[in-house]
């Protein structure tokens, strides 16, 4: 059997707002939208939040409210179901009137106080006399007073002057009487309370009193030190008044979650249905009594809201019939469940339109996400409303490229309780764009080109001479968004039409537009640097060569003039022509007299044509090496001179 729903703790925890909101009222006049803070408390909601790690409550110049209040046993509650599509059927939203313009304090009445002057009206609270508290007993008591005119009735009341509990009438503001009688029930026993009382007339004018106290009467359990024994009726002689347990030791805890606790047993004749329940491990606890002791039934059900998780608690049951007969189970332990708590949550496998979403629980809970483009989510996604699992994940499909998605992972475990998240972010990939762009450093033969994209790819760029139709590419297989490429070797005085491209990790391509650029057009020669020459003999008898090496700035052509001493103008010997461009040049001169003096002369070209002439270098070729034979018969021949008529 299931007392409160949570449409029932709905209307439980709007009762409670509206009480506060009432109360608060007349103190404020409106501002702009401005957000409301702290907590709402009710014995069967627990404590409610107003302003929650992603929610939070507003209240405008209307009067009009918006926003999530949080409750940990009533989860999300919405205060404008207009707004939302998550209210089901329901379509309310909550407001209070405006009471003040803010012009005259004293006309709470008036309805158009900005722009009518207000007579004079009441602006002074009820009187309130005869303050007395009846019926005190375990765990209630009754609070009577006096006004001198109609007004609510509400008592705020705790174990110390904070209070934290409120009742009476504020969720029915129209109710105004003289006499007022609030109870309070589900109190401690042998606990001093403290109180004060509140009535407001029909102006909205508030009297609050000092604090007041009263002290609720000993407990009567028989476990208790210091109290006199209750029979247990279940043992005792069956007569027309006795009171049994059906199953005397059978109190059934059911739907054990991390705040609450349901317990159902069975009388054998209507009963009123009680459980005291307190802290396992804490003795000096009170007992606490809950449930209801006007319904007198067989089949009880009674749920414990409020507790703190992982923790072990003592309770036993009690039931008392109209005739005044009670029975007491025996005391029994249970223990709540963990928190419940939300981990590792984690993006992985982002695309383009797609992610993937995982994350764990420490209990079994099933797997949802609420997702969007802002905090305020309206998408949804579940992994099946059946699937209890300690681990989730869900692909979100269908997303915008480029785009920046909120979300909130969460579930329900298995007594619906909502377990939900923080809000978390992540983007989708983007497809890639070519941004901005620049061709620099045009010179005869090279060009710098500059360009960004919105996200990481490869660099490629096609240039094609429009003269010659000759296309040629250059690129980086680096990722980046930054790109520099530097095209080199190109015609002077050419004109080129640049294409720029590149692709991202999936592949994806960009193109940039078509870029026209000329070349300037080359006016210098090569410089010739760097020469060197190298003579040595050839295996031709007689016969020597010359190795010449030289660098040029610039790609051009190789070719080198050998002259005599004293002739500068007729080359004796011009090397073959190559045509080859390059900056590094090499020519061997062969079939050269021995020890002899020439002087040297390099020329290259480069592709347009500019022709650089070296300044001349003076070469000696090496003598030639005789051997012992021949060095012994030329001395003979001098001295002699006879060598010459044998021939040799």
């Amino acid at each position: 059997m299931k007392f409160f729903s949570r449409k029932i703790l709905n209307q439980i925890f709007r009762f409670v707002f509206l009480a506060i909101v009432f109360i608060l009222l007349p103190f404020f006049s409106y501002a702009a939208t401005a957000p409301l803070s702290g907590y709402a408390w009710s014995e069967n909601a627990g404590w409610i939040s107003f302003a929650p790690s992603g929610g939070g409550v507003l209240l405008d110049d209307t009067g009009d409210f918006s926003g999530y209040a949080w409750g940990e046993n009533i989860g999300w509650v919405s205060f404008n179901c207009l707004n939302t599509a998550s209210c089901a059927t329901s379509n309310f939203k909550v407001s209070v009137p405006l009471v003040m313009g803010g012009v005259c304090p004293a006309c709470r009445s008036c309805p158009v106080c900005e722009t009518v002057s207000c007579p004079l009206s009441d602006i002074f609270p009820p009187v309130v006399s005869e303050i007395s508290i009846a019926s005190i007993s375990q765990n209630s008591a009754q609070i009577a007073w006096k006004t001198n005119e109609n007004a609510d009735s509400i008592v705020e009341y705790g174990v110390d002057t904070s209070y934290k509990f409120l009742t009476g009438n504020p969720g029915d503001i129209s109710t105004k009487v003289l006499l007022h009688n609030v109870g309070l029930k589900n109190l401690l026993y042998n606990t001093a309370y403290y109180f004060k009382i509140i009535s407001r007339d029909s102006s909205g004018n508030i009297f609050t009193s000092a604090d007041q106290t009263f002290k609720t009467l000993p407990s009567d359990d028989p476990d208790d030190p210091d109290v006199p024994d209750i029979p247990d009726i279940s043992d005792g002689p069956d007569s027309q008044d006795d009171l049994q347990f059906t199953l005397p030791e059978e109190a059934i805890v059911q739907k054990i979650t991390s705040f609450s606790a349901s317990i159902s047993w069975q009388t054998n004749k209507p009963a009123n249905s009680l459980v005291r329940v307190k802290l396992e491990n804490a003795p000096e606890s009170a007992w606490l009594e809950i449930g209801d002791t006007s319904a007198y039934i067989i089949d009880h059900l009674v749920t414990l809201a409020g507790l703190k998780a992982d923790t072990f608690y003592q309770y036993r049951v009690k039931s008392s019939n109209s005739s005044g007969s009670t029975a007491l189970s025996k005391i029994k332990i249970f223990k709540t469940k963990p928190a419940p708590v939300i981990s590792d949550v984690l993006v992985s496998d982002i695309t383009l339109d797609s992610a993937v979403v995982s994350w764990k629980t420490n209990i079994a809970s099933t797997s949802a996400i609420d997702y969007g483009l802002s905090t305020e989510y309206g998408l949804y996604a579940s992994g099946g409303s059946k699937d209890f699992t300690t681990t989730h994940e869900i692909k979100l499909k269908n997303l915008k490229s480029g785009a920046t998605y909120h979300f909130k992972v969460k579930g329900n475990d298995d007594n619906d309780n909502l377990i939900i998240s923080d809000n978390y972010s992540f983007k989708t990939y983007a497809l890639p764009l070519i941004n901005e762009y620049n061709v620099e450093d045009i010179k005869d033969s090279s060009v710098v080109v500059k360009w960004t994209s919105n996200i990481d790819i490869d660099s490629l760029v096609i240039y094609s001479n429009l003269k010659t139709g000759e296309s040629r590419t250059q690129g980086d297989t680096k990722l980046s968004q930054s790109h520099n490429l530097k095209l080199e070797n190109l015609d002077s005085g050419a004109d080129y039409v640049i294409k720029i491209e590149g692709r991202d990790i999936f592949g994806n391509a960009a193109k940039g537009p078509e870029i026209k650029i000329k070349t300037l057009l080359d006016e210098n020669a090569p410089e010739i640097t760097n020469v060197r020459t190298y003579a040595n003999m050839m295996s031709v008898k007689g016969k020597a060569q010359i190795v010449v090496v030289w660098k040029t700035d610039e790609q051009s052509t190789s070719q080198v003039f050998l002259f005599n001493v004293a002739n500068t103008t007729d080359p004796v010997y011009s090397s073959a022509f190559d045509s080859n461009l390059t900056t590094n040049h090499t020519v061997i001169i062969t079939d050269l007299n021995t020890d002899t003096s020439y002087r040297l002369r390099i020329e290259s070209a480069d592709k347009s044509g500019n022709s650089g002439l070296s300044q001349d270098f003076a070469v000696l070729t090496p003598k030639e090496k005789k051997s012992i034979i021949m060095m012994i018969i030329e001395n003979l021949e001098r001295i002699f001179g006879w060598t010459k008529k044998l021939n040799l």
